[in-house]
């Protein structure tokens, strides 16, 4: 990778830990690196669409009820 010294540091150990008995490696990366990364660990990418201001509302309302929900907790989310 030609973008900063380290990435080839990083690429090295990501190819390490590829040989290990992972399940499953997740790398985030900057847009324009995505091609190199998919070149140099032979892995196609997935790219996370970015939530509205509503959608992100309404995600962290749920998510909070849920974990105020698995202490026991519901009355602290309006």
């Amino acid at each position: 990778m030609k973008s900063v010294p380290s990435t080839k540091t990083v690429t090295d150990m990501l190819q390490a830990l590829k040989q290990t008995p992972l399940e499953q490696l997740w790398v985030t990366t900057r847009p324009h690196l995505r091609g190199e990364l998919e070149d140099n660990l032979q892995q196609l990418s997935y790219t996370l669409q970015s939530f509205y201001k509503v959608e992100q509302v309404e995600f962290l309302k749920k998510f909070w009820l849920q974990s105020l929900s698995c202490l026991g907790d519901r009355s602290r989310v309006a």
